[in-house]
């Protein structure tokens, strides 16, 4: 992932050099552009080979932990002796590195990535960018357990890749960057500025304003964040009138201030009435690992009170109490089952034929734990699941697993396909290095992904058209939502109608009944599309919108 820098990139690896650079090449085999790699041979924990490779004056520096050290790992807790070696490791490489970040007047060191739970490292993030391992991706399919995230695995895995959709932050607003201009400007007259990426944010000191209201006005020092595929996107203008978008949000189509105030009180009694009535759900986590108890929390955190969550491990898990208590403050019902989680009877036995969600977790300390191994693995339990006693079910549940390789990607869909299943799969290895690259180029990005992946902030939504396009929108009618009728649509008018639901359109989700559904991130805003009540739109926006 690092060939998204244009840099050279230096490695330094316990690992013999041939093995390592094996390992590097696999890993870019998929990438179309590759940057200069130099693989070293030496111990991250030793002074003389840190020098050797000149991580005491190199641009950027990552300092990430090994596989093995997972088993370090017990419930998200670290052991003492992975403590001691994080702390040596990270004290060696901000002595090395403490001219440079005097020279350059840097606030980081650099970023590392540990495993475990992040509460555990908050004293390193002073001085690194500190990413937890499988953070993202652990949050991400707490988020896909719910109705309101249908095919948001897609997105986010292009999304949390450096690729043809990213965030991306803009220089600093003052007197003396080239977006002066835009200092005390409202946040819906951004968007004429920038035509080639969408404006979805202000990030203010250490806060990020994620869809802001319209009248928010731009302060000296703030930064905006931006939805785009790379910096070049960014480039401003001062005038909106060559553009080809309007500098503000247009209001309602055909109303007064005052019906429009009206409109959006009546819209926001909607969105709390529909989350208040949203019905219980009964989600099924299948096998376990180190980061078991804090998925199932984020789980428990998102779900609608009186819900259920039972798990069904191969091997006995002594339970957190306070997970068990977390879950209860939640009103959120805990079983543990201890079976075959490849077992047809065991699974129709804890009612997965008849649950919503099936979540399927994988020991990352087995000796079995490798990326094929897995993602067969996963493909042996679709097939159990496929063949449980669906005759009395009205809807089959959604299955929500991380899939360690793309070259199995097409078989473990296929066996999804022929059991009938709907599922969301999240490219683990993929998205968790894409990320860690992403914040590595810009480390604000990592407090954006924290806000989005926050079951209690803004996120990003996939919302049925009909929701998002306005009641009084042209050629707009009831029945829409219900026939094969399709209303033909420009992006831009479905911003306009995004804007005014407090959202920010970002993309959609075309519907494809013979396949795949098709993502279309960041689209010219003069593209027309047709869609229909099957075709969704991707958002950023309040939780609630969904049960509008």
């Amino acid at each position: 992932r690092l060939d998204i820098l244009g840099h050279p990139v230096v490695v330094l690896s316990n690992l013999p050099k041939a093995k390592a650079t094996e390992i590097i090449e696999e890993g870019r085999s998929t990438r179309g552009r590759k940057v200069n790699v130099l693989v070293r041979q030496g111990d991250p924990s030793k002074a003389p080979d840190l020098k050797k490779v000149s991580a005491d004056k190199a641009n950027r520096v990552v300092l990430l932990t090994a596989d093995h050290d997972r088993e370090h790992i017990t419930d998200g807790t670290p052991s003492k002796s992975l403590k001691h070696k994080i702390r040596t490791d990270t004290a060696l490489l901000k002595s090395t590195r403490k001219e440079w970040v005097q020279e350059t007047r840097s606030e980081l060191t650099g970023l590392i990535a540990v495993p475990g739970e992040g509460k555990h490292w908050t004293q390193y993030e002073g001085d690194f960018t500190v990413c937890e391992d499988q953070e993202f991706v652990g949050r991400l399919i707490a988020m896909c357990t719910v109705e309101r995230s249908n095919g948001l695995s897609q997105v986010y895995n292009a999304v949390l890749q450096p690729g043809d959709a990213n965030f991306l932050e803009t220089e600093k607003v003052d007197h003396e960057s080239r977006l002066y201009f835009l200092e005390g400007k409202k946040f819906d007259e951004l968007q004429g500025h920038f035509p080639k990426s969408i404006i979805c944010g202000i990030i203010r000191k250490s806060e990020v304003i994620l869809a802001p209201k319209g009248d928010v006005e731009v302060e000296a020092g703030d930064s905006l964040l931006a939805f785009g595929r790379d910096k070049k996107q960014l480039c401003s203008r001062m005038s909106t009138k060559f553009a080809g978008l309007p500098p503000t949000a247009p209001g309602k189509f055909h109303e007064t201030a005052e019906e429009q105030q009206q409109g959006q009180r009546e819209k926001a009694d909607a969105k709390d009435k529909g989350f208040r009535m949203r019905p219980k759900r009964h989600v099924i986590v299948l096998g376990w690992n180190e980061r078991g108890e804090k998925t199932l929390r984020e789980i428990a955190e998102v779900l609608p009170k009186g819900s259920k969550i039972t798990t069904l491990q191969d091997k006995k898990v002594a339970v957190d109490p306070e997970t068990a208590s977390y879950c209860e403050s939640k009103n959120v019902g805990l079983q543990h089952m201890e079976g075959d989680t490849m077992d047809r009877d065991k699974l129709e036995e804890i009612g997965a034929a008849k649950s919503d969600c099936i979540v399927c977790l994988f020991d990352s300390s087995a000796a079995s734990n490798t990326e094929d191994t897995t993602d067969s693995e996963l493909i042996t339990t679709i097939q159990a699941l496929g063949q449980m006693n669906f005759q009395k079910v009205v809807k089959r549940p959604r299955l929500v697993s991380m899939v360690h390789s793309r070259q199995t990607l097409k078989l473990i869909k296929g066996a999804t396909e022929e059991a009938g299943l709907v599922a969301d799969f999240i490219l683990a290895n993929e998205l968790e290095s894409g990320a860690l690259v992403q914040v590595l180029m810009d480390p604000d990005l990592e407090k954006v992904f924290n806000e989005v992946l926050s079951p209690n902030s803004k996120e990003l939504l996939s919302l049925q058209s009909g929701k998002v396009l306005d009641q009084d929108y042209p050629g707009f009618s009831a029945d829409y939502l219900y026939t094969d009728k399709r209303l033909k649509v420009s992006f831009q008018q479905i911003q306009t109608c995004a804007r005014r639901n407090g959202q920010i359109a970002i993309g959609l989700i075309l519907d494809n009944p013979m396949g795949e559904d098709k993502v279309v991130l960041i689209p010219e805003m003069q593209t027309e599309f047709e869609l229909g009540a099957q075709d969704r739109v991707v958002v950023i926006g309040d939780f609630k919108d969904a049960y509008a």
